[in-house]
């Protein structure tokens, strides 16, 4: 009985440790472009409808 109750308590602990807000997603590319005038990249994802979806 002592391990089952140590064994919820650990799995209550790390349960209470994954349910934190989740943390902004920052991604930053540098790099550069080579033969060409572009001002700017559009990037999206796959699937992604450029008419409707917002851009990056």
């Amino acid at each position: 009985m002592k391990y089952l109750t140590k064994f919820s308590l650990l799995l209550t602990i790390v349960f209470l440790l994954n349910c934190s807000p989740e943390k902004e997603q920052v991604l930053q590319i540098n790099g550069k472009v080579i033969g060409t005038e572009t001002a700017s990249i559009l990037l999206r994802k796959p699937n992604q409808d450029m008419r409707f979806d917002s851009l990056i």
